[in-house]
């Protein structure tokens, strides 16, 4: 079973490769998925999603950490291996200069696909969108709220249960206040 949702993903991966002009490619490069080793071995499976999520993204890092460790109840000096990683937008220029708007349009339908598919294969039990409500908008998540907090912006849920928080895009705020927010969210998930 996994197997086939791996080869749906890869099929849909190749996809988008043929979509974008060959004069092009060549100055992009591909964000697939990432994940942390102890991830599969977790009772709650923690997804973070970036619009175009890169490791070297660390304004989120201190957030992150403090969210992972109390979601898995205990500190942990290795909290990036306990959680899955991606991006909306899964081709994004190689240079490092910002996605364009027409750039996220080329590839919006696909990564729509993408993005569910790879919910369907890592299967975790809630998953953080990094996106902003306008990040996330065309892609048809089932936010079932819109929310005008400080921090969360939605909160949905998937066919299979997981938790969908989608968070402003700019989390540049006090960081004991975005941590205190998503976990207020995942305790009244869990009641």
């Amino acid at each position: 079973m996994e197997q086939s949702k791996l080869e749906k993903l890869n099929t849909l991966y190749e996809k988008l490769a043929d979509t974008i002009a060959e004069e092009q490619i060549d100055r992009l490069e591909g964000k697939g998925y990432a994940v942390g080793k102890h991830y599969a071995n977790c009772e709650k499976k923690l997804m973070v999603v970036g619009k175009t999520f890169s490791f070297e993204d660390t304004e989120f890092w201190g957030p992150l950490q403090h969210i992972t460790e109390h979601f898995l109840g205990q500190h942990s000096p290795e909290w990036m291996e306990h959680v899955a990683w991606s991006s909306l937008y899964k081709l994004i220029p190689r240079d490092g200069s910002k996605l364009s708007q027409e750039l996220m349009e080329q590839q919006k339908e696909l990564c729509k696909e993408i993005i569910c598919a790879e919910l369907e294969l890592l299967d975790p039990t809630h998953v953080l969108f990094l996106t902003g409500w306008t990040g996330i908008w065309d892609f048809d998540l089932p936010i079932a709220s819109l929310l005008k907090g400080e921090t969360l912006e939605g909160v949905g849920q998937t066919e299979s249960g997981a938790l969908l928080m989608v968070t402003r895009s700019n989390v540049r705020q006090l960081e004991g206040k975005f941590v205190h927010d998503i976990m207020d969210c995942i305790k009244s998930y869990e009641k």
